[in-house]
């Protein structure tokens, strides 16, 4: 039996206009864990360019049923 994907996620921190800081989350792709229990196959849309950090996380029933 596979395991679900994981979402690759960058954060985009905003100000709201009462200066309040926030963070949204951007959905980049998606990782598959290996067969071998180690490490990922990750998977991003053509012309995404990807630096500093991004999170890996598991799907859940909201953001299986947006991608």
């Amino acid at each position: 039996m596979s395991e679900k994907p994981f979402n690759i996620l960058i954060a985009d921190t905003y100000t709201t206009k009462n200066g309040e800081e926030k963070t949204s989350w951007i959905r980049l792709g998606v990782a598959f864990p290996n067969k071998n229990g180690e490490g990922f196959t990750c998977q991003l849309p053509e012309g995404v360019a990807l630096t500093g950090k991004f999170m890996i996380l598991p799907r859940t029933d909201k953001t299986e049923d947006a991608a």
